[in-house]
């Protein structure tokens, strides 16, 4: 709990965070949903220490708030800490997009827009959900833009935030990306942003070999893989 004192956090908020992560973890729900199975079918506070008779909808959402202030730093120090840990050097970086709908109007909100849904729901306005992983599946960086944001025109700031992020010994790397981002112009951006970028992969499509000042594609047969 040492490090929720460092950042002004009281104990009882550090015990409600965790609490509220690992049921996420355990048990992905509503914050409503989350409420009555903590209180009524799970120990987690037993292992926490947090009053089980103090856990509200209310609070989690309240508390959630409060752990997305701190994401950039978290995100940090995850990133850096996954890689001592596993001696991971982020040789390969995979960066893709998704969005989701909202049911409602969300006047309220700066982020949710009316945009072309993966899901078909050209009705609801929806936010995109921007995310990093290397292959072994830890997040490097996580974002949400607006609904509105073509995926081409969204690599820039993740990209320009993804060096800092990676391990300081990895000075080269593969970046898979899908097709739809992989415009002349998003290319030429890596490639001045990642400096010592050799490869980028265009997941079904091409794979493009950047090296120093020129770009040169090459087609490719693909087949589908298995995830793990």
């Amino acid at each position: 709990m040492s490090m929720s004192f460092t950042i002004g956090w009281s104990e009882d908020q550090a015990r409600l965070t965790l609490t509220h992560i690992r049921s996420r973890a355990v048990y992905p729900a509503s914050e409503l949903e989350t409420t009555r199975w903590i209180r009524e079918n799970s120990a987690l506070c037993e292992i926490t220490g947090f009053d089980i008779e103090q856990v509200t909808k209310d609070r989690l959402y309240s508390i959630s708030k409060k752990l997305y202030a701190e994401k950039q730093a978290l995100e940090q120090h995850l990133s850096t800490r996954t890689n001592e840990l596993f001696d991971i050097q982020d040789k390969i970086i995979l960066y893709d997009l998704t969005n989701t709908y909202f049911e409602g109007r969300k006047q309220g909100s700066k982020l949710a827009k009316f945009g072309r849904s993966k899901e078909k729901r050209s009705d609801a306005k929806l936010v995109v959900l921007g995310l990093v992983i290397n292959p072994e599946g830890f997040i490097k960086y996580s974002s949400i833009l607006e609904g509105n944001m073509a995926d081409s025109k969204t690599p820039e700031g993740m990209i320009g935030k993804l060096r800092i992020k990676t391990s300081f010994s990895a000075r080269k790397a593969l970046i898979v990306i899908d097709a739809g981002i992989a415009t002349e112009e998003n290319l030429e951006m890596i490639l001045g942003k990642w400096a010592g970028t050799e490869t980028l992969q265009c997941p079904e499509i091409q794979i493009h070999t950047l090296r120093k000042t020129k770009i040169r594609s090459t087609q490719i047969r693909t087949r589908k893989m298995p995830i793990h």
